[in-house]
């Protein structure tokens, strides 16, 4: 173990850590004088990939659904999702190294629900699922 950080606060974000790497963490207290406590027991988490942040439209010259995000540090590729209802059962409806997708497969005056999910190389290090977004087709 090394040290990492020394602070005064009860929390610490590792900004260094690399998605996909498993890290182990122990802590230790110092009193004002320099005295110390005993480590705490070690803890450990595999870095995941950050959320994307998905934003959602409608293309107005076809009435189709344009989904698009910035690219997450260390993705490989993308898996977008799709339901008819927000509590439904979403469907992987494409796995995409782009930023964006435009989903041609809609029904005028339809409502569909998207979600995104960043990959990595190593599928413990896999993002959360975006938000919900839906749109009613045009």
């Amino acid at each position: 173990y090394s040290l990492m950080k020394t602070t005064s606060s009860t929390s610490y974000t590792n900004t260094s850590a690399d998605p996909g790497d498993q890290y182990y963490y122990k802590v230790v207290a110092v009193s004002a004088d320099g005295a110390t406590s005993e480590y705490s027991n070690a803890v450990t988490c595999v870095c995941d990939l950050a959320c994307p942040t998905v934003t959602i439209s409608n293309v107005e010259s076809s009435g189709k659904v344009k989904l698009t995000w910035k690219a997450v540090d260390g993705a490989t590729k993308y898996e977008v999702y799709r339901a008819t209802s927000k509590s439904g059962t979403y469907k992987r409806l494409i796995t995409t190294t782009k930023t964006s997708l435009t989903n041609t497969s809609v029904t005028k005056g339809k409502t569909y629900y998207y979600k995104v999910k960043a990959i990595h190389t190593k599928s413990s290090a896999n993002s959360v699922y975006s938000s919900i977004k839906s749109v009613k087709t045009k």
